[in-house]
């Protein structure tokens, strides 16, 4: 080979040799940058999912209480005294109040279905008659309002009327919020479909990890190979330039 043109040759390899390491550099920071963004849409996509979650396991908890303080009710018997009536009247308005307000709260999944489906049951006239009795009035906002007073007043004119209104009550509320509770229903089939999709998001960041480490791998590597393949040319140009 013409001493010339070998001379260029690796004159050319050793200034491929200087810029291997910007190039490796280069290379990397790309894939460190492109998977960092693909990486905050993922983590802000998974808290975004966790405070739904969150909010869900209010409406829950609050729809639970619900089902509990109905079904306290719709235990009541002619024997059943007048104070723990109250107290379970009061509990039980205090639950659907905070159930329909956390329901409300939501802005995705169905919650509002199982608050609209707990505000149904007690709109029929039988239901109004019996929240008449126990001295409950319902508020233009579906909201719920308890008066001592006016139970009293009931227990005094017919004690058995107030006693099977309050059971009658418990069981239509109690078994619109075990709906609502179901794996089927409106509140348990979201907050599954949200757990489900906090898993997937989880897996596919753990899978992004994995890929951003062989993905840097192959970069070192190359650039390995690259600066191994080119070790020797330092010792050509000092022969040739002899």
């Amino acid at each position: 080979m013409n001493i010339t043109a070998m001379t260029n040759q690796y004159l050319g390899l050793s200034s491929l040799q200087s810029g291997t390491s910007t190039t490796a550099t280069t290379a990397s920071t790309a894939v460190s940058k492109a998977q960092t963004q693909a990486a905050k849409r993922l983590e802000q996509e998974r808290q975004t999912t966790t405070a739904q979650i969150s909010t869900y396991g209010q409406v829950k908890s609050n729809f639970a209480r619900v089902q509990d303080s109905s079904k306290a009710l719709a235990a009541t018997q002619s024997t059943t005294s007048a104070t723990t009536l109250q107290k379970n009247l009061e509990t039980f308005v205090s639950a659907y109040n905070s159930a329909r307000s956390s329901a409300a709260s939501t802005t995705t999944g169905t919650a509002s279905l199982a608050a609209n489906d707990l505000r149904r049951t007690l709109s029929s006239d039988t239901a109004r008659s019996d929240l008449t009795s126990l001295g409950i009035s319902q508020n233009t906002d579906g909201s719920l309002t308890f008066d001592a007073k006016a139970l009293a007043s009931s227990l005094q004119s017919n004690a058995t009327t107030v006693s099977n209104a309050a059971s009658r009550i418990g069981n239509i509320t109690a078994q619109s919020a075990t709906r609502a509770l179901s794996d089927t229903g409106s509140i348990g089939t979201s907050l599954n479909r949200l757990n489900a999709r906090e898993t997937a998001i989880e897996s596919r960041q753990a899978e992004q990890q994995q890929l951003l480490a062989a993905a840097q791998q192959q970069v070192s590597n190359t650039s390995t190979q690259l600066t191994n393949a080119l070790s020797g040319i330092s010792s050509y140009n000092r022969i040739f330039s002899m």
